[in-house]
């Protein structure tokens, strides 16, 4: 048979797509260590928490509503939807690329079930 998507649905081409690392934990950190002290907008050392926090997560992302609505509940909080996950024994954190999206090491199952 066809391949499937952990979702059910069959698979869709794209490309090319970058899937290694977009983040590198030890220059977030540094730019960091940067900042104590020094006058950064508040959203800039954020930012550099989320890249530290994301680095090692898989390239893709997913966002609160997208799962909710395949587990065909309401939106939970990122938070407690992150802290879910990691209770689970999976890696999540949320994504500097969208303020309702995530990343995780769990499969879709997994999420869907902390939903």
């Amino acid at each position: 048979g066809e391949a499937r998507c952990g979702c059910g649905a069959a698979p869709q081409l794209a490309g090319p797509l970058w899937t290694g690392p977009l983040f590198e934990e030890g220059l977030a950190r540094a730019m960091l260590a940067e900042c104590e002290g020094r006058r950064v907008d508040p959203s800039c050392a954020r930012l550099l928490e989320r890249a530290a926090a994301e680095a090692g997560m898989p390239a893709c992302y997913y966002t609160v509503d997208e799962v909710a609505s395949r587990a065909r509940s309401s939106p939970p909080r990122l938070a407690r939807l992150i802290e879910r996950l990691r209770r689970a024994g999976h890696g999540a954190s949320p994504t500097s690329l969208d303020p309702t999206g995530f990343r995780t090491t769990a499969p879709m199952p997994e999420i869907l079930a902390c939903v």
